[in-house]
């Protein structure tokens, strides 16, 4: 399963009881994974904060295991779930409102890519070549 920062690396750790998944042998640095995905809130909520991760959790990783396409896009090393993400918080000293997943167009990318993925031998063939990293024709030369 490749993740951020480290395309080589494929090893990961998860925990059983939060569904956390993270590099094996990786030390991570809590604040600086809580303040990768915390932006400023809503305007006119005094101190209010945003929290956004992809939820490792979700249907769609689910479905789509080691080729889910939101697995590179999380901001720092952990592969959150909402009971993991509940945990960073606290561990933190904060505490989080309502956790909800919205269906954003984001979250509509990643959908049609994890279903793409599963039907290439190429992860995240469609934003490769939209991206000019692969072409059609040298694709299918793994």
């Amino acid at each position: 399963m490749p993740l951020p920062d480290d395309a080589d690396e494929t090893i990961v750790d998860r925990c059983e009881d939060c569904g956390v998944a993270l590099p094996r042998g990786r030390d991570v640095n809590l604040e600086r994974e809580l303040a990768a995905i915390t932006s400023r809130g809503k305007q006119g909520e005094p101190g209010a904060e945003l929290v956004q991760a992809p939820n490792r959790a979700s249907w769609q990783a689910s479905i789509g295991l080691e080729g889910w396409a939101a697995i590179r896009e999380a901001p720092g090393l952990l592969l959150l779930t909402p009971s993991s993400l509940d945990l960073l918080a606290r561990g933190a000293g904060r505490s989080l409102g309502r956790i909800s997943s919205p269906a954003t167009r984001r979250a509509q990318r990643w959908i049609w890519q994890t279903l793409l993925n599963g039907l290439t031998f190429y992860p995240n063939f469609a934003r490769e070549v939209r991206a000019g990293r692969l072409r059609w024709a040298s694709a299918s030369k793994l």
